[in-house]
């Protein structure tokens, strides 16, 4: 498939207040990405994980804080975190507004751990 509709993909709430939806996956004809698109919202923080395989994370919108292991570092909008494989991280979105992101994996495989 070339085309990607991202109204296509398929969305889930991985955890109150956290919004995610597959854009490009195995089901999509990819052979060795998985990309996702991730909206945190106001005064959530995601659960912190961590996976086998690195994982790059793009914000588009909002600001807030990502942890990545023992860091703490603010992002915004216009930059990315890059989440090297077994490395615990999350994000914290004091508000007003949402956070949204472009996550991408190279992997179609996704395992998540949690802490």
């Amino acid at each position: 498939m070339g085309l990607i509709r991202h109204s296509d993909g398929e969305m889930d709430e991985p955890q109150p207040g956290v919004r995610r939806t597959t854009v490009v996956h195995r089901a999509t004809g990819a052979g060795a990405l998985t990309m996702r698109l991730v909206t945190v919202g106001p005064g959530v923080a995601t659960r912190l994980h961590w996976h086998k395989i690195e994982e790059a994370m793009m914000v588009l919108e909002g600001a807030g804080q990502a942890i990545l292991g023992d860091d703490v570092v603010d992002i915004k909008a216009g930059e990315t975190l890059l989440g090297p494989a077994r490395i615990r991280h999350g994000f914290v979105n004091p508000g007003p507004g949402p956070i949204k992101l472009v996550v991408a994996f190279p992997a179609v495989e996704v395992e998540t751990f949690f802490d």
